[in-house]
């Protein structure tokens, strides 16, 4: 960029704010720090009392509270399945029981 162009979005900058008030600011530095350190503590104060009002609540049991309890179906599980899936995991074990008493080394680098 060449310096002509930033001195003309320098121009447009400052014509664009000058003469406006951000926000509810004045020209008083006093004041301003007394509105933002106000605004704060009136925030501070509202997130306190919702902190409180949660505390409350979730202490006494009135959230998170479950009015229906489920059904636990017995017949949802495919027997089948679970025992393909158990006979799997047991001759796993078996294998890795056997490995552990070889002392052959299966790393490459040795």
């Amino acid at each position: 960029m060449e310096k002509s162009e930033l001195k003309k979005i320098k121009n447009v900058l400052e014509n664009f704010f000058s003469g406006k008030k951000l926000l509810f600011f004045s020209g008083d530095p006093y004041k301003d720090w007394k509105k933002v350190v106000a605004f704060f503590i009136i925030l501070n104060l509202l997130t306190l009392g919702v902190c409180v009002y949660l505390f409350n609540g979730i202490n006494q049991g009135d959230f998170f509270k479950v009015s229906k309890k489920s059904e636990v179906r017995i017949g949802a599980i495919k027997r089948e399945a679970l025992n393909t899936a158990l006979e799997f995991f047991t001759t796993r074990n078996a294998m890795f029981e056997g490995l552990k008493k070889t002392d052959v080394m299966a790393d490459p680098l040795l």
